[in-house]
């Protein structure tokens, strides 16, 4: 069953904070991913932010850019 948390395999979709724009992704493992075909690792910064979240949850990651905050819109 799912209750809408996301999980290795969850695909999500976020929007971004600063500026709006939604990006879907799925969450794979570290060996799976391909984070420019739209997998990221649950060991990586987003993805780790993303793991037991629920749809209107927001989130933030530190980059090298600052840090960026996202609400997740969607988990399917």
């Amino acid at each position: 069953a799912n209750d809408g948390t996301i999980r290795l395999g969850s695909r999500v979709t976020v929007r971004w904070d600063d500026g709006g724009d939604e990006e879907s992704w799925i969450l794979v493992s570290p060996e799976e991913a391909h984070p420019t075909g739209g997998r990221i690792s649950t060991d990586s910064p987003v993805g780790h932010a993303l793991l037991g979240s629920h749809v209107g949850d927001t989130a933030s990651v530190h980059t090298p850019d600052g840090e960026l905050a996202f609400t997740i819109v969607n988990v399917h």
